[in-house]
């Protein structure tokens, strides 16, 4: 038989252990990717932080895109106004040379 001395145990730190133990088996089913209805609500929580940091990259890189475009079509713009003017002004000279005997 045992005496009371041997059998007494520290009912805080064996709780404590047996909290510690559970967390860290939760924690690594989540990390290796064991899904179970335990800890089905830390997958779900967890997706749902990626999708919303996936979400915030998207959004910032589209607003580049957009940004982007708007910038070409103004270059785009200049350009043709520039091609535009420089047509006209050949048109203009070619007149001119045709008025003053030109070909």
């Amino acid at each position: 038989m045992f005496k009371k001395d041997v059998l007494n145990v520290d009912d805080k730190y064996y709780l404590n252990a047996l909290k510690l133990a559970a967390s860290e088996a939760l924690n690594l089913s989540v990390s290796i990717g064991y899904v179970t209805e335990d800890n089905i609500e830390l997958f779900l929580r967890k997706a749902e932080s990626e999708a919303k940091a996936v979400e915030k990259i998207a959004y910032g890189e589209r607003d580049k895109i957009i940004n982007t475009m708007a910038k070409g079509e103004l270059e785009a713009e200049n350009i043709s106004e520039v091609s535009q003017k420089n047509i006209t002004e050949e048109d203009n000279n070619q007149e001119n040379n045709n008025r003053e005997g030109g070909n």
